[in-house]
């Protein structure tokens, strides 16, 4: 398998790093502050754990191991605040290939470019480390997340998940990818 991300590593105005223990309160409100999706991924409780949970733990695919998994924060660089998270997991479904979980900005932030400058940095970082492509889930019913994923590149579907029928609490995922090294 390839290597795992850097401890930290920077765009234009953005500066990534791996989530510290003093720093868990602060993703948990960011955390929290995603309520408002689980109308559209159908997770609308954000246990006030859950964030704890993932730095102690990792939020493992089948078999995976913590050793691959990783929460960096989101800093903007002029005034040094959190401004959102993502989590990735090195080597899921294949050795080569990067998952992510989660990837949020404080609303405060969103619509700025932020997530677009943070993706773009992550494309160039894994290219470097031989990954061959990126996977993530999200949600059919986060149009949001859905329109920028396609615009960051994200084009090619690998697989659907979820109920098989619509209803207004039903929710499916499409998997997502977009290659790095051919």
């Amino acid at each position: 398998m390839a290597d795992v991300l850097r401890s930290s590593w920077q765009t234009c105005r953005l500066l990534m790093e791996d989530l510290t223990m003093e720093l868990v309160p602060r993703v948990q409100e960011l955390y929290e502050s995603s309520q408002y999706m689980g109308g559209w991924d159908g997770n609308s409780d954000r246990e006030q754990d859950h964030i704890m949970n993932w730095y102690l733990e990792g939020d493992l695919p089948p078999n995976g191991v913590k050793e691959n998994y990783k929460i960096q924060t989101i800093r903007h660089s002029e005034c040094n605040a959190i401004i959102g998270y993502i989590t990735f997991y090195h080597g899921f479904p294949n050795e080569d290939i990067v998952y992510i979980p989660f990837l949020f900005i404080d609303p405060a932030f969103q619509q700025q470019g932020y997530a677009e400058e943070a993706v773009k940095g992550l494309l160039v970082e894994l290219k470097g480390l031989s990954y061959r492509a990126i996977r993530l889930n999200v949600a059919l019913k986060n149009w949001p997340a859905l329109r920028f994923w396609i615009k960051t590149g994200f084009t090619a579907i690998t697989g659907i998940h979820g109920d098989r029928a619509f209803a207004a609490d039903a929710y499916a995922n499409l998997e997502l990818e977009q290659i790095l090294l051919k």
